[in-house]
């Protein structure tokens, strides 16, 4: 044997054993199958992996035709893939489970068919690897999926799912509603695009970074209802990762806060409405208040603004379990009056309106009118609130009184002038005011300008205008 005999001779006894090492230690599953004459088929070899699958001996494996296998399962299976790949002539793939003592596997399998040189498939070789973990797995994401589908298309929320372009991958019904588009007039498009969101390049902004920083996030967000209106949603962003860790996809579920949102603006407005109330009632000559008569007929005054003490002298607190500290300040002429009123607007529940003096140290005698409106809290046990204000009116008060003393002192005035014009007929008398406009006159003096000027006086009229 020559040097370059030898030589390869070596050299395929090394690549003998080399793929021998492959064959015995693979994971995977691989045979070779001799294709009698008559159709039948017999392994000719199969590695450890095969053996410890089907829990059979090499020895058993192929002392028997494949259509003697007692696993009748197995047998079948293997006998129409087999003659399915004879038949088709060319490599063949497919996946199948099994039953094998040491329970179901599933297997992807693909058959090679070898040719001997007539053109006679003789021979096949096959691998197949056992994928039934992975199939296992697969089954679990598709319930999830499934799960999570079930949940989405049932969810009062916005659930939408987006590939890493920002594009969308699911919308569930509540979006489609909102969007006023069916599902595949939306999915492919990225927030920018048939959008009911009233800032979409904010929306966008926030999905960018979620996808850049692959972490969470939530949001606000305004958009249009499916009404035509505008709603509030609270947004959460979140990434998705395959089994490997690897990025996927973002969920976005957006949450209606349209209620809470409108809430929260009424609460600003009664807080603000409140401070001007506040502010208005600092300013206010008197108080408002709410007044209170017990079942016992013990009075009190729960709520009482600041302007209480300007008025009685006592603190809103004085009064908050008993009323008696005011009615101390109540001018003795006017308790009595004041009591009775009261008593008539507890048993008729009309409406309280009445003006009365109190005495304070701090003030002196000041005029105050209360008003408010009865009310029964309970038919049964009688209590009644009354809700009102008491307001100083002194310098009211103060007012009336010059103008009736001006009136009375008016009064006598021209009770004296229409004595002296009565009791001079025949004298002329007349009042001008220093614009020469008539006061009064007597009728002696309308005749002398009647006569003299041809013209009629009255009282108003310019006595310079009537003589030129």
């Amino acid at each position: 044997m020559s040097k370059i005999e030898q030589h390869n001779e070596n050299e395929f006894m090394q690549k003998s054993h080399y793929y021998n090492q492959i064959f015995e230690n693979s994971s995977d599953v691989i045979y070779l199958v001799e294709v009698t004459p008559e159709g039948r088929f017999i392994h000719k070899d199969v590695n450890n992996a095969y053996c410890k699958v089907t829990a059979l001996s090499r020895e058993e494996i192929l002392s028997l035709y494949v259509d003697e296998f007692e696993n009748r399962e197995f047998r079948e299976i293997l006998l129409e893939k087999y003659s399915a790949c004879v038949k088709a002539g060319e490599k063949t793939d497919y996946i199948n489970e099994y039953h094998f003592p040491s329970g179901r596997r599933t297997f992807h399998s693909t058959l090679s068919p070898i040719r001997d040189d007539s053109g006679r498939i003789h021979q096949i070789i096959g691998i197949a690897r056992d994928i039934t973990e992975q199939k296992k797995e697969e089954v679990r994401i598709h319930k999830n999926e499934e799960e999570f589908r079930s949940l989405a298309q049932n969810y009062p929320d916005v659930v939408i799912r987006y590939d890493s372009t920002c594009r969308r991958i699911y919308v569930n019904p509540t979006f489609e509603k909102m969007a006023k588009h069916k599902a595949d007039e939306l999915l492919g498009k990225t927030p920018l695009d048939s959008s009911p969101l009233i800032a979409p390049k904010y929306y966008m902004s926030k999905l960018h970074k979620c996808i850049e920083t692959q972490s969470s996030s939530e949001f606000e967000a305004a958009s249009y209802t499916q009404t035509g209106e505008l709603g509030w949603y609270m947004v959460s962003l979140r990434p998705e990762f395959d089994e490997e860790g690897a990025f996927i996809s973002v969920l976005s579920v957006a949450h209606d806060i349209t209620q809470s949102k409108e809430y929260e603006s009424m609460l600003q407005k009664s807080s603000l409405l409140e401070k001007r109330m506040s502010k208005m009632l600092s300013n206010l000559p008197g108080f408002v208040y709410t007044y209170h008569k017990s079942k016992d007929g013990h009075y009190s005054m729960p709520y009482a603004s600041s302007g209480i003490f300007d008025i009685f002298g006592v603190e809103p607190q004085d009064v908050i379990e008993d009323a008696f500290p005011i009615f101390k300040r109540i001018h003795p002429d006017d308790l009595r009056r004041t009591e009775e009123a009261l008593h008539i607007s507890t048993s008729e529940l009309t409406p309280l309106c009445i003006e009365f003096r109190v005495q304070t140290l701090e003030y002196g005698e000041r005029w105050i009118e209360a008003k408010s409106i009865p009310k029964k809290e309970d038919e049964k046990d009688g209590v009644i609130v009354w809700h009102g204000v008491m307001l100083d009116i002194t310098e009211r008060k103060e007012q009336e009184e010059r103008i009736r003393k001006n009136k009375q002192k008016l009064q006598s005035s021209n009770d004296l002038l229409d004595s002296v014009l009565g009791r001079s007929p025949d004298v002329v008398v007349f009042a001008l005011d220093t614009a020469y406009n008539y006061l009064a006159f007597n009728t002696k003096h309308k005749e002398v300008m009647a006569y003299l000027w041809g013209k009629e006086i009255s009282v108003g009229s310019n006595m310079l205008e009537t003589i030129q």
